[in-house]
C-alpha cells in the first residue's frame, strides 16, 4: 500500500513526468511503474484459488481506502491547480477543443469521480461481504461463544 502510493505520487510530479514522456521508453517506464505497483497493491485483495483474500476481512477496507488516497490528493491537484502542471502536455497537440488546463481539469475531475466512484464500490462490496460473514460466523458459533443480545 506504502509502496503504491509513493508511486503513483513520485510519477505525477512535474520534474519526474516532463523528462520521461519526452521519449516512448520514459512513457513505457511510467506506464510500467503504475502496472507493477497496482498489481502489487491489488494482490492482497484477491482471493487465492478462489479462496479467502490474503488480508483479513476486517483490514481490506481500511486497506483499500487509506492506499487510494493518493489518488485522491492528485485528483484534487490536477482539478484545482490554476495553470497546467506538465510543460509535456502545454506542448502537445489538441485531441479535443480543450486548452491543456482544460484537459487537465477533466483529467483530475476523472481521477475524482470514475475512480473515486470504483474504489466506493469495492469498498461497499467488501464492506458487506465482511459483514455477511461475521453474520455466518456469529450463526455457526455455539450457543456460549455467542455474544448476548443487547437490550
Amino acid at each position: 500500500m506504502v509502496v503504491f502510493g509513493a508511486v503513483i505520487l513520485i510519477t505525477h510530479a512535474p520534474r519526474v513526468v516532463d523528462p520521461l514522456m519526452r521519449s516512448q521508453l520514459g512513457s513505457f517506464a511510467l506506464d510500467l511503474g503504475w502496472f507493477a505497483s497496482g498489481l502489487a497493491f491489488w494482490w492482497w485483495l484477491v482471493p487465492e484459488d478462489g479462496g479467502p483474500s490474503r488480508l483479513p476481512s476486517g483490514l481490506r477496507v481500511p486497506y483499500l481506502f487509506l492506499g487510494t488516497l493518493a489518488h485522491l490528493y492528485i485528483g484534487m491537484w490536477l482539478l484545482l491547480a490554476p495553470l497546467p502542471v506538465y510543460a509535456t502536455y502545454e506542448l502537445a497537440p489538441r485531441v479535443f477543443a480543450l486548452s491543456a488546463l482544460e484537459d487537465q481539469q477533466v483529467a483530475g475531475a476523472g481521477i475524482l469521480l470514475l475512480g473515486a466512484g470504483e474504489v466506493l464500490g469495492v469498498i461497499t462490496y467488501l464492506f458487506f461481504r465482511w459483514a455477511r460473514e461475521e453474520e455466518q460466523r456469529d450463526a455457526t458459533a455455539p450457543a456460549g461463544a455467542r455474544a448476548a443480545p443487547s437490550a
